[in-house]
């Protein structure tokens, strides 16, 4: 839905895309009881909270319109990408017009929805049996304390961080 927006910015594919994000961080939201160290890099880059509006700001004052794209945000920092970042571009009062208005900013917006999609991919992959990743290590409970229970002591131990985390806030 990203695509559809830099293609046709409107207040129709905003809406969709706007949707998809939200769609995404619930998704996303179910899967944080799962951060575990092999996969945390692929979690970070989807929740840097919160972004560096300074440097993401930088970055769209700075580039060349028609070069900030889905590679240019691969290799920023993960509090400038991510759905903390996304969130920023599609949300709030006269998005529309500031997307339709400056490239740089739509481009950015569609970066980070591509780049967003890579690496669930990528996580997908991770955690998929038979691909020699992370999911079959942690369905042969090949954790870090090397035990029959080591999957389940590492789940149970997020849900409680989890858990602490829903009273702090």
């Amino acid at each position: 839905t990203g695509a559809a927006f830099q293609a046709d910015p409107n207040a129709e594919t905003l809406a969709a895309f706007q949707e998809a994000w939200h769609s995404t961080s619930i998704a996303f939201e179910r899967l944080q009881v799962y951060r575990f160290q092999r996969v945390m890099p692929y979690m970070t880059q989807l929740d840097s909270s919160p972004p560096n509006i300074p440097f993401i700001e930088g970055y769209i004052d700075l580039e060349t319109p028609g070069t900030i794209n889905a590679e240019f945000i691969e290799f920023l920092g993960s509090s400038s990408k991510g759905l903390p970042a996304l969130e920023y571009f599609i949300f709030g009062d006269d998005v529309l017009a500031s997307l339709t208005e400056v490239q740089n900013r739509r481009d950015y917006a569609a970066g980070l929805a591509a780049d967003i999609r890579r690496v669930a991919d990528e996580l997908v992959v991770e955690w998929t049996p038979q691909n020699s990743g992370y999911g079959d290590r942690f369905i042969n409970a090949d954790g870090e304390a090397n035990s029959v229970r080591s999957s389940v002591s590492m789940v149970t131990n997020e849900m409680i961080a989890e858990l602490e985390d829903v009273a702090r806030f």
